[in-house]
């Protein structure tokens, strides 16, 4: 974080770790710098995590990277059918295409509300696959690159 900017916003989510003095919490003080945003035990991080946990073990493990492993398999081949390089993989969730224009790309699929990334210096734009993608988020993800 810029130095100055970390004191001009509050933290989201106060804890022991982000106040400027732990033993007064009511005070609300945050740390000044970018300390101030340690999180420690909140309690909105806390239940988002159990949460997550509980859903991957509902779903299993298994199943979970299966489908995202699947997901990724499918995506790389509809993009090889579009006429698109996709990258050398094995069975994983990321998938790698070549662009000239990688960092261009991924801004303006940003702009349509798709996040990826460019590999910096290798001309490769990577989406990372989730079990929780869907067919129309791999199909969104074509049409965009396939421009």
């Amino acid at each position: 974080m810029r130095r100055g900017l970390a004191d001009a916003l509050d933290p989201p989510w106060p804890s022991f770790l982000s106040l400027a003095d732990p033993a007064q919490p009511s005070q609300l003080r945050p740390h000044p710098g970018a300390r101030r945003f340690d999180l420690g035990f909140s309690g909105p991080l806390l239940a988002w995590s159990l949460e997550s946990i509980a859903l991957l073990q509902e779903a299993g493990l298994a199943w979970t990277h299966e489908r995202a492993s699947s997901l990724a398999d499918r995506l790389a081949e509809l993009l090889a059918v579009r006429g698109l390089e996709v990258a050398p993989r094995g069975r994983s969730t990321l998938v790698s295409w070549a662009s000239s224009t990688a960092e261009d790309d991924v801004a303006r699929m940003r702009e349509a509300g798709v996040v990826l990334r460019s590999l910096p210096g290798r001309g490769l734009v990577r989406a990372s696959v989730g079990a929780w993608s869907s067919d129309e988020d791999l199909d969104r993800v074509v049409t965009l690159a396939a421009v």
